[in-house]
């Protein structure tokens, strides 16, 4: 029986940044602010080790009024009209980047997306742009 994937959805945003390689063909990092860290922590969805046994991570690049992010039982669930790109991390990688160090002490905290997946800065815009077009049919809101 496998075990269950731990994933962990982030709205793109202020607080959760993408780096790219150099053309923008593929998806190098997930960067997440000392205070999303803070705020990860805190909801108890991970602790300062399962941090790095986080499988994948659902970028949520843009996000409507109705789309909520609820944390059940340390769980997160996602509520609401809009898509995500499941990102697959390397976890050895991530791991080896913290080099044994405290989590809050590097500043910043990176995933490292495994390199056999290839998530384009297009393939990225291009999800935005249909959430941004759910945004305004949703409601009429603007």
């Amino acid at each position: 029986m496998d075990a269950e994937k731990k994933t962990l959805y982030l709205t793109v945003g202020k607080e959760v940044s993408l780096s790219f390689t150099g053309n923008g063909e593929a998806l190098q990092y997930i960067r997440l602010s000392v205070n999303k860290l803070a705020e990860i922590i805190n909801n108890g969805l991970v602790d300062r080790q399962s941090i790095f046994e986080i499988d994948e991570v659902s970028l949520i690049t843009k996000s409507n009024y109705k789309t909520v992010v609820q944390v059940v039982a340390g769980k997160q669930v996602l509520h609401g009209n809009t898509d995500h790109v499941d990102v697959v991390i390397d976890k050895d990688k991530t791991k080896q980047k913290a080099a044994g160090n405290d989590i809050f002490t590097n500043g910043d905290f990176l995933f490292i997306v495994d390199q056999e997946q290839h998530i384009s800065k297009q393939e990225l815009h291009t999800l935005n742009i249909k959430n941004s077009k759910s945004y305004l049919n949703v409601g009429d809101r603007l």
